[in-house]
């Protein structure tokens, strides 16, 4: 499977108050529980009139929530298939599409892209919430970086987590250390400043 190029994995702006029209999210929640389609696939898995279906593909493209991944043969002919970006992750895993089912073609179709795979994974053990709270962030820098997760996670942690989630929380850690080695840094510095504040308070 040909893998997506770099600038398929830059996030183009959608916020959450763009809400999606109906058959867009249709299809956007069906590709997340499928393998990539083309798009005559699409429009028979949500049942939908081919017209229909290409224009809601295509306002999807434009918005950056889906890409095209590769090609497939359909019905004796090759057609480009489509999958989500890294923001149409996003969405979906806010929708409600289980982490679990996710990750594993997110692994598949980024490989390379371990900072997503580590957000869908621990998604898993810290809910979605955390998306909320960073997706602005992320989409007005247009990208994925490392910092970004420890922003995220710095955000979920202030929540009370259970002995479970802790548990689930540290294998993962221990899966992505790059991603996690990031957000420690941020933990660090943000203590140093403290202390910084601390003392200038005292003085004063």
């Amino acid at each position: 499977m040909a893998q997506p190029s770099e600038k398929e994995h830059t996030l183009k702006p959608v916020s959450e108050s763009q809400f999606l029209p109906p058959l867009q999210k249709s299809i956007l929640l069906c590709l997340a529980k499928s393998q990539p389609l083309n798009k005559n696939q699409t429009a028979h898995a949500v049942k939908k009139e081919y017209k229909a279906s290409w224009n809601a593909l295509n306002s999807l493209e434009k918005k950056g929530l889906i890409t095209e991944i590769d090609t497939g043969e359909y019905r004796s002919r090759e057609y480009t298939r489509y999958w989500l970006t890294p923001a149409g992750i996003f969405i979906a895993l806010i929708e409600g599409i289980k982490p679990e089912s996710l990750l594993t073609k997110t692994i598949k179709i980024y490989p390379e892209n371990k900072t997503l795979q580590c957000i869908v994974e621990a998604s898993s053990v810290l809910g979605t919430d955390m998306y909320r709270i960073a997706y602005p962030a992320i989409l007005s820098k247009r990208k994925l970086e490392n910092d970004d997760i420890a922003l995220m996670m710095a955000a979920q942690l202030r929540k009370n987590l259970s002995w479970e989630q802790i548990r689930g929380l540290i294998s993962i850690m221990k899966k992505y250390p790059e991603q996690f080695g990031n957000f420690n840094k941020q933990r660090d510095q943000m203590l140093e400043n403290l202390k910084k504040v601390e003392s200038i308070l005292k003085s004063a």
